[in-house]
């Protein structure tokens, strides 16, 4: 068992991040969305400047052509939005950490300001997979936490490689959680 305190946990494809555990809480899992959440999260702003450039196209062979500055402009706008897009969902995954300690599951956001969300695992007792029409294709998938009431506990995992694996996981540390930490 780790000593209470802070415990940096580092990864190729995040910042070095601080978590607070408790005395005797160990991690058991560290989580990071699938990299594809980059593409899933900018999908909408790209097809939409996709349709807008496309119109384009086609105004300018069946119709008026647009004059230069006006043409220019569309086009500016287009990579723009769709270049902060994916940027913006970049740093949101970069900044996106999902833990599992004997005690909690853990699900920090941000690179400047972090947003720690945590629940005991005493107070989950059902953990889902879900999987969104875009996560499965890609073999993701969501992980969601609930109480015996069936409300949720704390914020999905989402966008997370091998679902199924990870929520067993999760299943293993509460049983163990909920049984006093004895092995059956």
């Amino acid at each position: 068992m780790s000593p209470a305190g802070d415990v940096t946990v580092t990864g190729t494809q995040a910042p070095a991040i601080t978590i607070s555990l408790q005395d005797g809480e160990i991690i058991i899992l560290t989580v990071k969305p699938s990299g594809i959440t980059v593409l899933l999260r900018s999908l909408p702003v790209l097809l939409a400047t996709g349709a807008i450039l496309t119109i384009l196209i086609l105004l300018e062979n069946f119709a008026k052509p647009l004059n230069d500055s006006t043409r220019n402009l569309i086009l500016l706008a287009c990579c723009l939005a769709a270049g902060l897009q994916v940027v913006s969902a970049g740093l949101r995954w970069l900044g996106t950490l999902y833990v599992l300690t004997n005690r909690r599951v853990i699900h920090l956001r941000g690179l400047a300001w972090s947003a720690i969300t945590d629940c005991n695992l005493t107070e989950i007792s059902q953990v889902s997979v879900t999987h969104s029409s875009l996560e499965r294709p890609f073999g993701l998938g969501s992980l969601n936490f609930s109480a015996e009431s069936g409300l949720a506990v704390t914020q999905p995992w989402t966008n997370i490689n091998r679902p199924y694996e990870i929520a067993g996981e999760i299943r293993k540390a509460i049983h163990h959680t909920h049984n006093g930490g004895k092995r059956q």
